[in-house]
């Protein structure tokens, strides 16, 4: 369970802005592979934030082409 939680404070932290505390979330602090799709969703939920353009920036240099993949399956 210390990943769900981890991961729902670490989507709090992109919710609120704080990509520097959240930088690394992908390899440092979350490191499975089995999350991947259920934190893009979670990530794809706050495409109404007026601070999307910077949460798309954030995940495009943790997740690379997993995530640019993904934007473009569920199109968003």
């Amino acid at each position: 369970m210390r990943y769900i939680s981890g991961i729902h404070a670490l989507l709090d932290l992109l919710e609120t802005g704080k990509f520097s505390v959240a930088q690394g979330m992908n390899r440092d602090f979350i490191g499975n592979d089995d999350y991947t799709e259920e934190v893009f969703d979670k990530v794809a939920l706050m495409k109404s934030l007026s601070h999307w353009p910077e949460i798309d920036r954030f995940m495009g240099r943790e997740y690379y082409s997993e995530w640019l993949d993904y934007k473009r399956r569920v199109k968003i």
